[in-house]
C-alpha cells in the first residue's frame, strides 16, 4: 500500500526581516510606517502581524505579509486544504463541512465569503 505525505504551505505568524527591495521601484531603504493585526482563516492562526513600510525614494507605502499571507482573509494552508478537498471531488457543500471541524467556515453560495462561528 502506498502512502503520499502532502506538504501544505508553512504560514508565519509575524515576518522576522525587514523588505529587501519595494515591489514597485529599485528604493532599498524604509521607514517602519506602523503595524497592524489581520484577522485570518486558518486552522492553527486565527491573527498575523502586517507591518507596514514607506520608501524613502518614491514615499509610497506598502505592506510586508509574513509567509504565506497575502491580501486575501484565507492563508495559503487554508487554500492548499480546500483545493485537496476539490481535487478529491467534494462539492462546494461537501468542502464547507470537509473544513468546519477545523473552525474554518466556508459559504458554499458564495465561494471564499467566511461564514463567522457560531457562538
Amino acid at each position: 500500500m502506498s502512502i503520499v505525505t502532502l506538504r501544505l504551505p508553512e504560514v508565519k505568524y509575524c515576518q522576522e526581516n525587514r523588505p529587501e527591495k519595494r515591489p514597485y521601484c529599485d528604493g532599498e531603504t524604509f521607514q517602519h510606517w506602523g503595524g497592524v493585526v489581520k484577522r485570518v482563516s486558518d486552522p492553527h492562526l486565527g491573527e498575523v502581524w502586517v507591518y507596514r513600510y514607506r520608501c524613502c525614494r518614491c514615499r509610497r507605502t506598502f505592506r510586508h505579509y509574513p509567509v504565506g499571507i497575502d491580501r486575501a482573509r484565507q492563508t495559503a494552508r487554508m487554500r492548499a486544504l480546500a483545493a485537496i478537498g476539490w481535487i478529491l471531488g467534494m462539492s462546494y457543500r461537501c468542502g464547507s463541512w470537509y473544513l468546519s471541524p477545523l473552525g474554518i467556515g466556508l459559504s458554499r453560495m458564495y465561494p471564499g465569503r467566511i461564514i463567522p462561528p457560531k457562538e
